[in-house]
């Protein structure tokens, strides 16, 4: 018996010629697809709010991450609370279960003074006297530039639903020219 053989004429069309080539890049896509959708997350901070861990025109790679995975002092994604369609980036301050006191001289969780090494030095942050205890399912956020930082503290809902948060910030870098965040670790 002979075995039949079509040359590229009988094979037909250019699809055809193309998705024999290029058959693998299907699954590329679609992985691409999955993982910046459900594991990944890029961002863009476009703002002086997280200053200086994160300037004007620096990038955030960010894992997604599930209700009860937040510690504290993770830089978080999400969407605007006002309803915008604005992504924005914040650090937890505070936890489901935790007390916040705003003072003139700095933040406290659970009634210890917090170092926060991560806020603006070039700047002594401009405190109202508040307190905020953190509902089950919430976090307290706030900007690194405490008097450039739209967050909880002005908000009229002071807490973000943990399933509202897009992910978490694992790795920065510059977007934009002159961005001097750099490349590192968050």
């Amino acid at each position: 018996m002979e075995a039949i053989t079509l040359n590229d004429k009988d094979q037909g069309s250019f699809l055809w010629r193309t998705a024999k080539n290029y058959w693998f890049l299907i699954p590329v896509v679609l992985g691409t697809f999955f993982l910046f959708h459900y594991v990944f997350f890029l961002g863009y901070v476009p703002s002086e709010s997280m200053e200086p861990t994160l300037d004007i025109g620096s990038g955030v790679f960010a894992v997604r991450t599930e209700p009860g995975e937040l510690h504290h002092g993770d830089v978080v994604i999400f969407d605007a609370p006002d309803g915008s369609s604005e992504i924005w980036i914040k650090r937890v301050i505070g936890l489901p279960g935790d007390e916040i006191a705003i003072r003139s001289d700095g933040v406290y969780r659970n009634g210890q003074k917090l170092s926060e090494e991560y806020v603006n030095p070039e700047e002594v942050p401009v405190y109202t006297e508040e307190s905020y205890a953190v509902p089950a399912g919430k976090v307290f956020v706030m900007g690194d530039n405490r008097n450039r930082s739209n967050d909880s503290r002005f908000w009229d809902e002071p807490f973000l639903a943990e399933e509202d948060i897009d992910g978490k910030a694992i790795l920065k870098f510059p977007v934009k020219p002159g961005c001097k965040s750099g490349v590192g670790i968050l």
